[in-house]
């Protein structure tokens, strides 16, 4: 990362899996060391001085290692695939910790009386969304030099079935809301 924060932790582990499509030694039931790193990268520090809570991650990472280590990778098999690839294991991992790193180093928003939406082909208006049928489905943090700068970056983000709603991060040392 340039310019920014980084922070880590790893783990190591042995599982087992094989690739049933491929001769011995690959398609029997074999052993495979594995080194699962995290690293969590912000722009700036948060309000703490910190890029994320390491203990919450070093926690989740604990506990997902824990869930697989010495074990047969088969029983994290996706359906429809025919064994556990690396990629698999990675995809794994990143669905098993997302929720902690966002949990680590999550922040507040604004409440939605200080949103600007943009829908369909770039339309912005002020306010959320009014339509109760609308949910949501998932977050950028951007650093903008202000607000038209926010709304030009929000109309870069994919929202193929609602609208991106623009919303500041709360200061929680001068949260005025």
């Amino acid at each position: 990362m340039t310019g920014g924060f980084e922070v880590g932790a790893s783990a190591d582990l042995r599982a087992l899996h094989r690739i049933p499509w491929l001769p011995p030694p690959e398609g029997d039931l074999h052993a495979h060391d594995y080194r699962v790193e995290v690293i969590v990268e912000r722009a700036t520090l948060d309000s703490r001085g910190m890029v994320c809570d390491l203990d919450i991650v070093e926690a989740a990472l604990k506990d997902a290692v824990g869930a697989i280590d010495g074990k047969d990778l088969d029983s994290i098999r996706p359906e429809g695939a025919e064994a556990v690839t690396v990629e698999i294991l990675a995809r794994w991992f990143h669905q098993r910790l997302a929720d902690a790193i966002l949990l680590a180093g999550g922040e507040a928003l604004a409440p939605t009386t200080t949103a600007t939406t943009i829908k369909g082909a770039g339309t912005v208006t002020d306010g959320p969304f009014v339509e109760t049928k609308e949910a949501f489905g998932g977050y950028y943090v951007v650093e903008a030099r202000d607000l038209d700068h926010a709304v030009e970056m929000a109309k870069l983000c994919p929202a193929p079935f609602g609208g991106v709603e623009v919303r500041p991060v709360v200061d929680p040392t001068t949260n005025p809301f």
